[in-house]
């Protein structure tokens, strides 16, 4: 992330001026913020998710146990992250973003044999712009992504 550029969105909500990292570092939430959340939600009898990008963050869910997880579209290609940390999960939000349907097919592979079973995996059609141009929408991509 140390050298990733921001997205035209994030400069024009937080400007040019700092990184994506030190933007990234600026809205971080600590731990003790998860849990306030988790039990806010909880009390309103709202399903708490949260999307994990590395290891430390899933045991942070871990913690707060939570029943089903958010792989991010991004770490649809990143085999280890999905062989290595997804073993725990019950269920899992699988958020495909730019994945074409033979990198979905062998994510799904490596999350079913990695002990995730495949009917708790819910797979996202997902857009990578935002806000989405109506014309990239494609909603029929849910039937094709469905059983890849």
């Amino acid at each position: 992330m140390q050298g990733t550029p921001k997205a035209d969105y994030q400069k024009v909500t937080t400007g040019h001026a700092e990184s994506q990292l030190e933007m990234c570092k600026k809205i971080h939430l600590p731990l003790s913020a998860y849990k306030d959340l988790k039990k806010y939600a909880d009390k309103k009898g709202i399903l708490f998710l949260s999307t994990p990008f590395d290891a430390p963050s899933i045991d942070t869910l871990e913690d707060l146990k939570l029943p089903i997880y958010k792989i991010p579209s991004g770490e649809v290609t990143n085999l280890p992250y999905l062989r290595e940390n997804w073993k725990t999960a019950q269920k899992v939000i699988l958020s495909t973003g730019m994945a074409t349907l033979k990198e979905i097919g062998v994510a799904l592979n490596v999350l079913a044999n990695a002990g995730t079973k495949k009917e708790n995996i819910t797979v996202l059609h997902c857009n990578t712009e935002y806000p989405t141009p109506f014309e990239d929408v494609n909603l029929r991509a849910m039937l094709t992504i469905r059983t890849p």
